[in-house]
């Protein structure tokens, strides 16, 4: 590689999956790799929320905290919400994220899967430009970065 090289900054896009496990049973062997969220979660209702996202956006709503990051604009080109049996996985892939964007838009989303938002009220948290305005942000077990793209 160039000298110049750096890997995260040349990144032009990143995948991450977010897993949900959504029974009542506690999961066992892969418990510190997937959230646990005993009640029914509402996946459509979820894949309208995820879709208010799509785009180039101030993501400034989901980032985490204070960094020295001059630029919320992030080009959030998937943000899937997917079934698999008793599993909800929530891939996600943008030119950049901000510190905890994921985990935060995660968050903001299974809220709306419990029906303690409404989907179309993303498009008013992205608005706010304020963290206070998004959900909880989703505990760190559930993600993966799966892949970083290159020129």
């Amino acid at each position: 590689m160039d000298d110049h090289f750096h890997a995260q900054h040349d990144a032009r896009g990143k995948l991450y999956t977010y897993r949900i496990l959504y029974r009542p049973a506690r999961p066992t062997i892969d418990r510190a790799f997937v959230w646990h969220i005993y009640k029914p979660l509402n996946e459509i209702a979820m894949q309208q929320a995820a879709a208010t996202l799509i785009g180039s956006q101030d993501f400034s709503s989901f980032e985490g905290s204070l960094t020295d990051n001059n630029n919320p604009i992030c080009h959030l080109q998937r943000l899937a919400v997917i079934r698999h049996d008793d599993q909800i996985l929530i891939e996600a892939y943008a030119d950049r994220f901000l510190k905890h964007m994921v985990r935060a838009i995660v968050g903001t989303v299974v809220e709306v899967g419990l029906g303690k938002r409404a989907p179309h009220s993303l498009a008013d948290v992205l608005r706010a430009r304020n963290r206070s305005a998004a959900g909880q942000t989703a505990p760190p077990q559930g993600l993966c970065l799966m892949r970083v793209d290159y020129d």
